[in-house]
């Protein structure tokens, strides 16, 4: 049991009951039922003096604004944050990266552009966090399917 300076209560994570412990909750019940700081905590594994995993994980998605802010990070933004350094940032971002890929990853086959929508619901798990546009081109065979894509320019921040 740890209290801070401020009189606050923050428990340990062994003083955290085990059934609401964010791994043994994701054991039982499955990822899907644990909210988005309880994965990142996961991922981080421990606290940092005084703050356990789970303070820990809400003060990273409010710093950046929740999910999507925190995709947009760099590395060196994540690294320099109190509690996470360098192999902490690079799980979040692998984490991250990993989700992109398999939100455009269709396996056994590949995407129909019909209409456009259908090319947004491609492009989006990668180009949707950007803060810069991106000059994407879709490469298409005769039936509309997906062959390849490459960007062809990155804009500016502005």
């Amino acid at each position: 049991m740890r209290v801070q300076e401020s009189g606050e209560y923050r428990p340990m994570m062994r003083d955290v009951p085990s059934e609401e412990r964010p791994r043994e909750r994701l054991q039982r019940h499955g990822a899907s039922s644990l909210k988005t700081s309880e994965l990142i905590a996961i991922l981080l594994r421990v606290g940092v003096g005084g703050e356990n995993v789970l303070t820990l994980a809400q003060r990273l998605l409010a710093s950046f604004d929740g999910l999507t802010g925190l995709a947009r990070a760099e590395f060196s933004q994540l690294a320099s944050m109190r509690g996470l350094g360098i192999a902490k940032s690079a799980q979040i971002l692998a984490a991250l990266e990993l989700g992109r890929r398999l939100m455009a990853e269709n396996p056994g086959e590949r995407w129909q552009i019909r209409a456009p929508s259908d090319a947004a619901h491609l492009l989006m798990p990668k180009l949707g966090f950007q803060e810069q546009e991106h000059f994407t081109v879709l490469f298409l065979d005769t039936r509309n399917r997906v062959i390849d894509q490459e960007t062809l320019y990155v804009g500016s921040l502005n």
